[in-house]
């Protein structure tokens, strides 16, 4: 339950960052939240280099797996497409 909130925390933050939305956010918030969610996902996405991310050594559980199949490039994904959104700023 906490990465679903944190998760739906971020999203509400990306929408208002790209505009959809309309919330009045801290300066700091502003300037450096975009930058904090995207180093989040992308260290994600890289991983600790023993169970999760692209670089693990424990690849046969069936979590190495999906993780390797879906959420460590979803990670990257959502990373990428933050700074995207971050440089349009």
């Amino acid at each position: 339950m906490i990465v679903a909130f944190g998760l739906l925390g971020f999203g509400f933050f990306i929408l208002a960052q790209a505009g959809i939305i309309s919330v009045n956010l801290p300066q700091w918030l502003n300037r450096y939240g975009l930058w904090f969610i995207a180093g989040l996902f992308i260290l994600r996405a890289i991983g600790d280099f023993n169970y999760v991310g692209f670089f693990k050594k424990i690849k046969q559980t069936k979590f190495g797996k999906n993780d390797s199949a879906y959420y460590s490039p979803l990670c990257l994904l959502i990373g990428l497409l933050t700074i995207i959104i971050g440089l349009n700023k």
